[in-house]
């Protein structure tokens, strides 16, 4: 995870570089469990802040690995520890931003 971790944060001191939260679940394979993906999604939430991480849910992709609906049900649980506001963020208002959705 290193080397990658390290390029994405040095991408994210660029505020022009946003993230989207999407295809860990189908990268990690059938067999994933939510503590396999947490160093990922909490690397990414603190390298770009809630403002600048879009969730995607990468449908219908995922659904060869797992269903959507528990990878939407696993992301709010990660989310969890961030205020309402962030998880908003998170969740809706930065693609509507990113995308000029408003």
């Amino acid at each position: 995870m290193q080397p990658w971790a390290d390029d994405l944060a040095r991408l994210a001191k660029d505020s022009n570089v946003f993230c989207k939260l999407s295809g860990l679940a189908t990268e990690a394979g059938p067999e994933w469990q939510m503590n396999d993906l947490r160093p990922w999604v909490e690397h990414i939430c603190d390298s770009f802040g809630p403002s600048r991480v879009m969730w995607g849910s990468d449908w219908p992709v995922i659904e060869m690995t797992t269903p959507y609906q528990r990878w939407r049900t696993i992301t709010e649980r990660f989310l969890y520890q961030y205020s309402l506001a962030d998880q908003d963020e998170i969740l809706c208002d930065t693609a509507v931003r990113f995308y000029g959705l408003k």
